[in-house]
């Protein structure tokens, strides 16, 4: 074995790139980088070479324990990012902080528990679910959030393809599964048995998370075969932590706190004011319309629609495929009265939404 002997009278410029070649050789960046930085405040601090050494190392395991955890994060998928401290406690006093610290440890995601967080819309389950899935990245876990139906959509798709053995598997392997807006809609009875299969896979061996709106006593909606049903909520809540989240909703809590500092009352959005149109009180139930896919009948008044916003005198129609807004008559013909009713109908393709006038 031959040594080579090297030179140890090396000018600082020289040993600077030297360093900044070895630590390419050796894919040390964070070393490379902060080399300079740590050379001279161990000749100020007057640092042995062991300590010096130290601190090398060190701020490159930090930098690379950083890189992995957002990667882990980034492959999670979070549809946005969450964390504890943004939480507010004081809004919801019905969830245990100490509950919530204490899982953020990432021990449950460890011995394989499961996760249910229980409560209506707006109350803080997404929010946690993220949090404590990013707090489990960042412990060094493996960890996928989805949405149950986008969930079950892959799944019987992958069933179509015959990859469904792949599919149930690339699941299984993770160390938390995040299931968010689980019970939000209802899940055909092929959809259901998959994410069976999928639960099943995981039982015991890796922790799950879901967030839902509906209690387990309403998941018969949701999952329509009784001895199906009773079979995911008894994994799902076997040696697990269940949080109910409660009914009061943070965001309308907010949206009225900030209507009270504007010094307006506050309106749901989704109604217009009953002085936006002045009309008779026959035409809350016109002889022409009929009823939307949105669920809203036809003939209902200007001061009944929901999915409206008002800007001034102007009322432009919303939904979820841009319904649209006619002015009608009583007899069905258009046309502009002070006693006016509107009808709903659902827009072909490329329809626009029409403006509706107040008189």
């Amino acid at each position: 074995m031959t040594t080579i002997n090297r030179n140890r009278g090396l000018t600082e410029q020289a040993a600077e790139t030297a360093v900044d070649s070895a630590c390419r050789m050796l894919r040390l960046p964070t070393v490379r980088a902060k080399f300079p930085e740590l050379a001279e405040a161990a000749v100020r601090d007057q640092m042995t070479y062991r300590g010096f050494l130290a601190e090398l190392l060190m701020a490159e395991c930090d930098d690379r324990n950083r890189r992995r955890s957002e990667r882990r994060i980034k492959a999670a998928a979070f549809p946005r990012q969450k964390t504890l401290r943004e939480f507010d406690f004081d809004a919801n006093p019905g969830i245990d902080p100490a509950t919530v610290h204490t899982l953020a440890s990432s021990e449950w995601v460890k011995k394989g528990e499961p996760l249910c967080l229980i409560g209506d819309s707006g109350t803080g389950k997404s929010h946690l679910l993220i949090a404590l899935g990013t707090e489990a990245a960042m412990a060094g876990y493996r960890v996928k959030y989805t949405l149950a139906t986008k969930l079950v959509n892959e799944l019987v798709e992958a069933a179509d393809d015959k990859q469904l053995n792949k599919t149930i598997t690339r699941y299984g392997r993770v160390d938390l599964l995040c299931i968010d807006e689980l019970g939000y809609m209802g899940t055909p009875s092929r959809g259901a048995e998959l994410l069976f299969q999928v639960l099943t896979e995981r039982e015991e061996k890796n922790s799950l998370a879901i967030a839902s709106n509906e209690a387990f006593s309403g998941w018969a909606k949701t999952f329509t075969d009784p001895r199906l049903c009773a079979a995911i909520v008894d994994r799902l809540t076997f040696g697990g932590t269940i949080i109910e989240t409660g009914t009061d909703s943070y965001r309308l809590a907010q949206t009225r706190a900030r209507d009270q500092a504007a010094g307006r009352p506050h309106r749901p959005r989704h109604f217009l004011p009953q002085q936006a149109c002045t009309r008779r009180p026959e035409a809350t139930k016109p002889r022409t319309g009929a009823l939307t896919d949105h669920g809203w009948d036809a003939g209902m008044a200007v001061g009944d629609l929901a999915g409206h916003s008002v800007r001034g005198r102007t009322a432009l129609a919303v939904g979820a495929r841009c319904a649209q807004v006619r002015q009608v008559g009583f007899g069905g013909r258009p046309r502009r009265t002070d006693g006016h009713v509107l009808r709903l109908e659902t827009p072909g393709a490329g329809t626009t939404r029409d403006r509706v006038h107040a008189p």
